[in-house]
């Protein structure tokens, strides 16, 4: 796993074998123009590859600010992806402790983003919390906003499980699979073991009926149509 001292010449000189570029040639990703030679197809699977592993490499290597340019960006600022405490492995900070720190830093807005639970649900508590936290100390709080993420933990594609969310205050997003769809495990974690990974299109990239169900959801019901960010 990426740490603090690689630098960007390490990240950029990430490497994709021919193995690899066959697994994901497998998938059968089609391209717009049709009579590309094997070699070209080669070079755009290798691409596209690389700038997987440079993305997530960039995340997790660590970025410096000053502390100016921190208190600058922060001031009033609006946070679209944060990841809650409130899963079976380790974050930072738990929800409160996440919405605390963010008013502490002026922002005015954040959407919490988990991975098995619907993180909206995780609002009211997290909400309470902060709320005490400002009285005491005479603060206005930050805005709190959440939603689902359909992995498996879930349900999977259940359209059951967003309703049941849409009753929460902040509910704006649905979040498509992630760590738990196909192309997620195939492309970025070069995962190709036979697990019930969900699929939001078929073998032809044709939506399934489902996905079409969240679409209608998403328009019918959210103030904000959020981009989808998933597997596929």
């Amino acid at each position: 796993m990426p740490g603090d001292d690689l630098d960007l010449k390490k990240i950029l000189g990430t490497k994709v074998t021919q193995e690899r570029v066959e697994r994901l040639r497998s998938l059968g990703i089609r391209f717009d123009q049709p009579d590309l030679t094997r070699e070209a197809e080669d070079f755009l699977y290798r691409k596209f590859a690389e700038e997987v592993d440079i993305q997530y490499a960039r995340f997790q290597a660590g970025i410096k600010f000053t502390e100016a340019e921190v208190d600058e960006l922060l001031d009033g600022a609006i946070d679209i992806h944060a990841h809650g405490g409130s899963e079976n492995f380790e974050r930072l900070l738990l929800e409160d402790e996440l919405a605390i720190a963010y008013t502490q830093l002026g922002l005015r807005a954040v959407v919490i983003k988990t991975w098995w639970t619907p993180s909206v649900s995780h609002l009211p508590l997290a909400r309470k919390l902060l709320n005490a936290w400002c009285e005491k100390n005479g603060k206005p709080p930050i805005q709190l906003f959440g939603g689902i993420t359909l992995n498996t933990s879930v349900g999977g594609l259940n359209p059951h499980a967003v309703k049941r969310c849409l009753g929460f205050e902040g509910m704006k997003y649905i979040w498509m699979p992630m760590v738990d769809s196909y192309w997620h495990r195939r492309v970025v974690h070069d995962d190709w073991s036979e697990s019930p990974w969900l699929r939001i299109v078929d073998e032809k990239t044709h939506k399934g009926p489902r996905a079409n169900t969240f679409r209608s959801l998403e328009c019918q019901y959210l103030p904000v149509t959020p981009p989808w960010y998933g597997g596929e």
